[in-house]
């Protein structure tokens, strides 16, 4: 529950920055971290990925960003 008010936390205040391009940057996940939540972090990633045109490479960027440690492999 803490992990996910951090995300939820992240989420607001990247939403209160004014922003003039549709570069995505998605909450951190790193699954070597101890409390971290992953259905805390998709729920979380789910709602800043609502812009139907993020997808393809963009999405792939932002994914690349956001996953850290074991998770950072699961892409490539």
């Amino acid at each position: 529950m803490e992990q996910q008010n951090r995300n939820f936390m992240a989420l607001i205040e990247a939403m209160k920055a004014p922003s003039t391009s549709k570069d995505i940057r998605l909450p951190e996940f790193n699954p070597d971290k101890d409390n971290v939540d992953a259905c805390a972090w998709i729920t979380t990633a789910d709602m800043c990925i609502t812009d139907p045109e993020l997808q393809g490479a963009s999405l792939m960027i932002a994914l690349s960003r956001a996953l850290k440690g074991q998770a950072s492999a699961w892409l490539s």
